[in-house]
């Protein structure tokens, strides 16, 4: 099954997710420095005019409330690219192919399952879309728009508003970097670039302030290169996917292969199963209000599958992750796949059930977000699905059974995995 992705289609979709997690940088927008502006611009043009590029990189993540830093998540990644648009991506164990219109993926995980689907002009947004949890601002530079102004927005997801403030030579680390910063009301980003090659050394992408964090919490990326030049684009069979014997899979998550359920449970910081002991049991059963007045009764769920994320409004990773959440509901939605997603509100400050709600409306509506939000008033269902640590997310099979538990940010397409796997898991009986 090949499907075709509309570039309007994909850039409004992201740009509805961006919305939904933006900040508000709209007040006190920075102008946009001349000499930065053009130093920006060449440094577009350089990447660009390569005839080919391979970019190995890391992304490392914290989160800072004060002095106290969470775990750090960390990416490795690398970019293969050859004038014209065609490239191959490899990253959390998917090697992915752009080229001609066409995106192909495979997953080291499975050697008999491909996945494939159309796009039109660059890859940018079909990447973006399939990995919106990990962007790399090199990704702009050289599959984004062609208008400088665009490129801006294209750099990180969730600073659409940024703009180049200030360029100068300075010494990094003994050597002589050109640091070109782009600004927010609520956000930087320092891009050190070796002035010889034109290529970026580091990366440092910092948000302040806004929405999408607590009152005093930053989110620090920082990334590091290494590069490989070329004099002559790649030979057109490097850049080619041959699927050979494998089967062509409808959604991208299925190339991924079933995580193994945990024998003992493991605590619950940087993503572990702290509810292991629930996995292929019986979901604890719950009846409880959601915001908006509705009455979910987990029961009656039986047929479906059941995405339970526990939150709050002053939890950091919460804030990263719901609006990924949103992506996930929105590829069930799209795949017309039986899933219910629901955000299950835990451990406000806020003690009164009424200012609790208060609290949560106001935050669901300022961030623009849809799915339904479950009032966990007491906490107490919180406490019957072992939830130490926020986010959590619970997975339920359509037979009412625990089928995946995880402590932490998850990544979408981990998300989706699972949902795959816990909808295939039931799939024999029918």
């Amino acid at each position: 099954m090949t499907m075709k992705l509309s570039r309007s289609l994909t850039m409004a979709t992201v740009m509805l997710l961006s919305a939904a997690t933006s900040y508000a940088q709209n007040d006190g927008m920075f102008d946009a420095d001349p000499a930065a502006a053009k130093a920006f611009k060449q440094l577009v043009t350089s990447y660009r005019n390569r005839p080919a590029l391979t970019v190995k990189t890391k992304m490392k993540v914290e989160l800072f409330q004060g002095d106290i830093s969470s775990d750090t998540d960390e990416v490795e990644a690398q970019f293969t690219y050859s004038r014209g648009g065609a490239g191959i991506i490899k990253l959390r164990g998917f090697t992915c192919y752009f080229k001609d219109g066409v995106f192909w993926a495979v997953h080291e995980g499975t050697d008999h399952s491909y996945y494939t689907e159309e796009y039109e002009d660059t890859p940018y947004w079909t990447f973006l879309l399939s990995f919106l949890d990990i962007p790399f601002p090199h990704l702009g530079l050289l599959w984004g728009e062609p208008d400088i102004q665009d490129v801006y927005m294209q750099l990180h997801p969730r600073t659409d508003s940024i703009v180049p403030t200030s360029v100068e030579l300075r010494d990094v680390d003994g050597k002589q970097m050109q640091r070109l910063v782009l600004s927010s009301p609520n956000a930087s980003m320092r891009i050190d670039i070796d002035p010889k090659s034109k290529l970026i050394a580091s990366i440092k992408h910092e948000i302040t302030g806004g929405d999408f964090v607590q009152q005093g919490a930053r989110i620090i990326t920082e990334y590091s290169y290494e590069y490989e030049t070329y004099d002559e684009p790649l030979d057109e069979a490097t850049l080619r996917f041959d699927p050979g014997s494998r089967q062509s899979v409808d959604m991208l998550a299925m190339l991924m292969p079933p995580p193994p359920a945990p024998e003992a449970p493991v605590g619950p910081a940087g993503g572990g199963m702290g509810g292991g002991p629930l996995i292929g049991k019986p979901a604890p059963a719950f009846v409880l209000e959601t915001a908006d007045g509705q009455v979910v009764d987990l029961a009656k769920l039986r047929g479906q599958v059941v995405v339970l994320d526990f939150w709050a409004t002053w939890c950091g990773p919460c804030r990263i992750g719901l609006p990924l959440l949103h992506d996930v509901a929105q590829w069930t939605k799209q795949q017309n796949l039986p899933v219910q997603i629901y955000t299950v509100n835990i451990l406000e400050s806020a003690g009164a059930p009424q200012e609790r709600l208060e609290t949560v409306n106001e935050f669901w509506k300022k961030q623009g977000f849809t799915l339904p939000v479950i009032m966990d008033y007491k906490d107490e269902t919180a406490g019957t699905y072992s939830v130490t640590g926020i986010p959590t997310t619970v997975i339920i099979r359509a037979d009412g059974v625990v089928h995946a538990y995880h402590s932490g940010l998850m990544p979408v397409e981990a998300i989706k995995a699972d949902i795959t796997a816990a909808i295939e898991a039931l799939q024999g009986d029918d």
